[in-house]
């Protein structure tokens, strides 16, 4: 995780603390997710069904991009791209239903 910068924690939940974080060459803001549990190995890692679905979705305009899985001192971490916000203020700022295609 040397190259990146975390700068705040903007979530916690029962898997994992998120925090904002900045790459230190580029200056690109991203999103660090740290599990909670510990990962012996790097096919523990490959295996998780989280790990799984974002690989499938990868490539859906609705998904946040995962940038880079980094396993460090039994830790794991997803590196994200950084959306300024949260789902749930977007919803609540809805003033109509949005369409299935936009879900």
């Amino acid at each position: 995780m040397d190259k990146y910068d975390l700068l705040q924690q903007i979530g916690d939940g029962t898997f994992g603390s998120v925090a904002k974080g900045v790459h230190k060459k580029t200056g690109q803001l991203v999103a660090v997710k740290r599990m909670k549990q510990k990962y012996y190995t790097w096919d523990e890692c490959i295996k998780l069904p989280e790990v799984q679905v974002l690989r499938k979705l990868q490539a859906h305009p609705n998904v946040i991009k995962l940038r880079e899985v980094v396993r460090e001192n039994n830790e794991l971490f997803f590196v994200f791209e950084f959306m300024d916000g949260d789902l749930l203020g977007v919803i609540r700022k809805c003033k109509q239903n949005m369409p299935p295609a936009q879900a």
